[in-house]
């Protein structure tokens, strides 16, 4: 069995799991250099200029930058128009970020911390911080945190008011 971050968001006891069985991998974010091989391997689809942009908008997230790329080339997008439409309700990252949303939305504690991390780079709640960042939406350690890719960040800022 296969499971990807989300299921922090499902288990409000961290301590009952029914995932715990099996053999833990814990995937990094891709470095920027990363991201170029990759981009240089879909033929270049992102162009030099819109290399950082495109970096900060996802933070070599393997998911969100696979993804991406896969549109450009498959569909013919251009930057401009996944840039665009990134957040929309029916855009390219919809399905992850709806999903995402939706587990935030039945939990107020998660709700009001990842608002926190938002708009103060901070959290009041170790439980719920711990959970955010093992659901893969936030980054940090001690008492300084951010959203994990500005696509989060920008979803989040518009959704969660």
């Amino acid at each position: 069995m296969v499971i990807a971050t989300e299921p922090y968001l499902l288990i409000s006891n961290p301590s009952q799991s029914p995932f715990n069985v099996g053999i833990k991998l814990n995937l990094e974010d891709f470095s920027s250099e990363q991201v170029r091989e990759l981009n240089d391997r879909h033929g270049g689809p992102v162009k030099e200029e819109d290399q950082e942009a495109f970096f900060q908008l996802l933070n070599g997230h393997p998911y969100l930058t696979r993804k991406a790329l896969y549109l450009l080339v498959s569909k013919n997008w251009t930057w401009e128009n996944l840039y665009q439409r990134a957040t929309d309700d029916q855009g390219p990252f919809a399905d992850n970020l709806r999903r995402q949303l939706w587990f935030i939305q039945e939990d107020e504690i998660l709700q009001s911390v990842l608002r926190q991390v938002l708009y103060q780079n901070r959290g009041d709640n170790d439980k719920a911080l711990w959970r955010l960042l093992r659901a893969g939406l936030i980054k940090g350690t001690g008492d300084r945190y951010q959203c994990r890719c500005g696509l989060y960040e920008k979803y989040f800022r518009e959704h969660l008011k």
